[in-house]
C-alpha cells in the first residue's frame, strides 16, 4: 500500500523506456506534424494524471494530510536555520519545537490536530537533510546524485539510472535513506553508474576530482559508522540484562548496567526511558529527569514529556511538571492523556487548583479520543470520580 513506490515505480520505468526508444524526439517530431493532435494527447495524459492523484489521495487521506503537516512545520524550521541546519540526528528535537510552538501559539485546524502526532522521520529526504546539513549538505548531495547520473547515462546503464531515479522519486514522500538496505542499494547503483564498460566498448573515464573526494568522504563515513556499531552483540546482551534486572525489580543493579551503557546507548530513545524508569524507580527522580532531558534531544514522543512530567511530580516539581504535560498537549492535541495528568496534577493538595482540574477531567469525559481503547475507559472512570468529589465539596 505504499503510494511513493507505486509512483516511482512507474514513473521510472517510463524514464528508462522512453530513454531507450527515444520517446523524446519522437514526440517533438509528432507535434511538429501533428500540433492538434499532440496537444490533445497531452491534455488527456494531465487529465489522466491528475485523477490518479486525486485518487491516490482518498486511498488513505490522512496519510497524505500527515504528511503535508510534517512539511509544513518542517519548512518553518528549515526557514529559521536554512543554511547550515541544526545537526546530524536532530531532526525530532527540532520537529518536535516546530509543532509544539504551531499548536502552543493557537495556530491549527481540526485536522491538522487530529493528524498530529509523532514524527520520526521528516517523510521526504530533500526536507530532513535541510533540518539537519542546511542548504550546503542539500546541494551537495544533489550535485553529487546528478553527477553519478551523468556518468551512467554517458556509459548508458540506463537500467541502474532508472533504479537511482525511483529512489530519488521515492525519497520524495518517504525516508528510503533512514534504513540500510535503501542506502547499501543506491551505493550499489552508484557504482554500477559509474562503470566504464557497456556492451563491450570501453569508455575512457573522466576523472572528477570531487567525485573522488566524495567517494573517499563516503567511505570514511561509512568507517566510523561500522565502528560505532561494533559489539551490537555484546551490546544487545548487556542491555537485555539490564532490562532483566529492571523487570526483576533490582533497580540499583539495573541502573548500573544503564549506567555502563549510556554512553554507547545515548541515541536510542527507548534505552533512554528504561534507564529513566530504573533511576525513578530507586527514587533517583531528578536524575531519571536528566537522562529524560537527552531523551528530548533524539525524540520528539509526547510520551517522553509525559514521563518526565510524572517523575517531576512525583519529586514534588509541580511547576515543571505543569510544563511538561502541557508540552506533550501541544505536541498531540487530540491525545486525551495529557489532560488526564493534568487533572491529576491540578488535584494534588499541594499544587491544588478545582477549577483547572475539573477543567481538565471534563476534557477528558468529552472530547472524543483519537483510538478508543481500555485506557480511554478507566481514564474517564477515574476522572467521572474527581468531578463527583468536587461537586460534593462544592455542596
Amino acid at each position: 500500500m505504499s503510494r511513493s513506490a507505486w509512483v516511482a515505480i512507474v514513473v521510472s520505468l517510463l524514464w528508462v523506456l522512453g530513454t531507450h526508444k527515444d520517446w523524446w524526439t519522437v514526440s517533438i517530431n509528432y507535434a511538429k506534424q501533428m500540433p492538434h493532435k499532440a496537444a490533445g494527447y497531452v491534455t488527456s495524459v494531465c487529465i489522466l494524471v491528475m485523477l490518479a492523484c486525486v485518487l491516490l489521495f482518498y486511498l488513505k487521506a490522512d496519510s497524505v494530510r500527515g504528511r503535508l503537516f510534517i512539511w509544513k512545520n518542517t519548512c518553518t524550521a528549515i526557514a529559521e536555520q536554512p543554511f547550515i541546519g541544526y545537526g546530524p540526528g536532530s531532526f525530532q528535537m527540532v520537529y518536535g519545537n516546530a509543532q509544539a510552538a504551531y499548536f502552543g501559539a493557537g495556530n491549527g485546524t481540526m485536522e491538522e490536530k487530529r493528524v498530529a502526532g509523532y514524527a520520526e522521520y521528516a517523510f521526504n529526504e530533500y526536507l530532513q537533510s535541510l533540518v539537519e546539513g542546511g542548504g550546503m549538505l542539500l546541494l551537495l548531495m544533489l550535485w553529487f546524485g546528478i553527477s553519478i547520473f551523468r556518468q551512467g547515462l554517458t556509459y548508458k546503464r540506463y537500467g541502474f539510472c532508472g533504479a537511482l531515479f525511483s529512489l530519488a522519486v521515492f525519497a520524495f514522500s518517504s525516508y528510503p535513506l533512514q534504513i540500510l538496505p535503501f542506502g547499501i542499494a543506491g551505493v550499489v547503483f552508484s557504482a554500477a553508474c559509474m562503470s566504464g564498460k557497456e556492451k563491450g566498448v570501453q569508455i575512457v573515464k573522466k576523472r572528477n576530482l570531487l567525485v573522488l573526494i566524495l567517494s573517499v568522504l563516503l567511505c570514511g563515513c561509512v568507517g566510523v559508522g561500522i565502528c560505532k556499531l561494533r559489539n551490537l552483540d555484546e551490546l544487545s546482551e548487556r542491555w537485555y540484562n539490564a532490562n532483566t534486572l529492571f523487570y526483576s525489580q533490582i533497580y540499583d543493579a539495573a541502573s548500573k548496567g544503564y549506567e555502563h551503557l549510556y554512553s554507547r546507548l545515548n541515541y536510542h530513545p527507548e534505552f533512554l526511558v528504561s534507564y529513566a524508569s530504573s533511576l525513578h524507580s530507586e527514587g533517583r527522580s531528578l536524575e531519571a529527569c536528566k537522562i529524560l532531558e537527552r531523551a528530548k534531544q533524539v525524540s520528539c514522543n509526547s510520551e517522553v514529556w509525559n514521563v518526565q512530567g510524572r517523575y517531576y511530580q512525583s519529586a514534588g516539581y509541580y511547576r515543571s511538571a505543569e510544563l511538561c504535560f502541557k508540552r506533550s498537549l501541544y505536541l498531540a492535541p487530540e491525545r486525551l492523556y495529557p489532560y488526564y495528568l493534568l487533572a491529576k496534577l491540578y488535584a494534588e493538595p499541594k499544587f491544588l487548583n478545582q477549577e483547572k482540574a475539573r477543567r481538565m477531567a471534563t476534557m477528558v469525559m468529552t472530547k472524543s479520543p483519537k483510538v478508543h481503547s481500555k485506557a480511554v475507559d478507566e481514564m474517564r472512570k477515574e476522572m467521572k470520580l474527581l468531578l463527583s468529589r468536587y461537586k460534593q465539596t462544592n455542596y
